[in-house]
């Protein structure tokens, strides 16, 4: 009896053996594994161009202001520049030792500010060449953001407080502590007077330029994980995951209306230039795009094999740039209502 339990033994440890080499040695095969960044032809659907091929995740887009160029920020730290019409790739800014979760270009189009998991933000020339390490700060980040004069930046990280600096000096010009939550979410009006950022106790506090609090947001029964002003300032709209889109009046904080955004979760949102448009990156792999004027729902983009945490609206207003958990990114026309 002790013989056959010892052989029955040896045959179960050398079939789990077995399955252990097969699970780790053969890689499962999906879509996913593909984390090339990919633009959308958005008349026939079909991809144009792939705008890397390294597999790397993509993690932040922004496109320059006068639309000729395509950042992306990559997993492995590196942020890529694209010629945003063709997709050929013109220079590579290699220098963070972690993730890079956001980038932005200078109003100007000189700089390329970038913040990443390994604490530090950066400046970049459009040639990728690394001009200083601009800040290191104690924990990672998660937004910058130029304010129009191109003077200052506004930073977050993992921490319930943004920060604005001066972008030739690096002085703290002033700061806007949140609640006991995280930012989440950050935004600066387009005359660059008021500060809006959203907190994963479902509030968002806003406050004008020298820090001082205008108002606190109160309604989402979530996390607010996206907020956008108009381009005429006068907008302010918050995503979260309750599957509601908010629209604000800036001016004084009064809730104007909720539009239903049927999926729990809206992470990013962005203005069309005109204001006609807003775009939403969701978590059930798809962009949605609403008519401001109407709330309606005009276009729902599918296509992306996980949820969908980035957008940018290019200067034109032709195209929506989408970076999804896979890093996929695409490049597709937004709809007319």
């Amino acid at each position: 009896m002790i013989m056959k339990l010892h052989q029955y033994l040896k045959i179960v440890i050398i079939f789990a053996v077995l399955a252990a080499a097969i699970f780790f040695v053969i890689p499962a095969v999906s879509k996913t594994e593909d984390k090339s960044v990919h633009v959308w032809d958005w008349r026939s659907g079909k991809c144009i161009y792939k705008l890397d091929r390294t597999g790397k995740q993509a993690d932040a887009v922004a496109f320059s202001s006068n639309g000729k160029l395509l950042a992306a920020g990559l997993y492995g730290g590196d942020i890529n520049i694209y010629d945003a019409n063709s997709g050929r790739l013109k220079s590579v800014c290699k220098g963070h030792q972690g993730p890079v979760n956001t980038v932005a270009f200078s109003p100007d189009g000189s700089l390329i500010a970038s913040g990443s998991a390994d604490k530090t933000i950066c400046f970049w020339n459009m040639d990728g060449k690394l001009l200083k390490v601009f800040k290191k700060l104690a924990n990672p980040l998660t937004w910058v953001i130029f304010l129009p004069d191109g003077k200052s930046l506004l930073v977050s990280s993992c921490e319930n407080i943004a920060r604005l600096y001066d972008v030739n000096d690096g002085k703290l010009l002033a700061s806007f502590p949140g609640s006991s939550c995280d930012v989440s979410s950050l935004a600066v009006s387009p005359d660059g007077n008021k500060i809006a950022a959203g907190s994963r106790d479902s509030t968002v506090n806003v406050w004008d330029i020298s820090g001082k609090l205008l108002y606190t947001l109160a309604g989402h029964r979530h996390g607010v994980s996206a907020v956008a002003f108009s381009p005429d300032g006068e907008i302010l709209a918050t995503g979260a995951g309750d599957k509601q889109l908010r629209i604000w009046d800036a001016k004084n904080g009064n809730l104007e209306r909720t539009i239903n955004a049927n999926t729990s979760r809206i992470y990013n949102l962005t203005y069309s230039p005109d204001g006609s448009l807003i775009a939403g990156a969701c978590i059930d792999k798809a962009v949605r795009v609403w008519n401001m004027k109407s709330g309606k729902l005009v276009e729902i983009y599918r296509g992306h094999d996980d949820q969908v945490v980035r957008l940018a609206f290019s200067p034109d207003g032709r195209y929506i740039a989408s970076v999804p958990g896979t890093g996929n990114l695409k490049k597709q026309k937004p709809g007319q209502d």
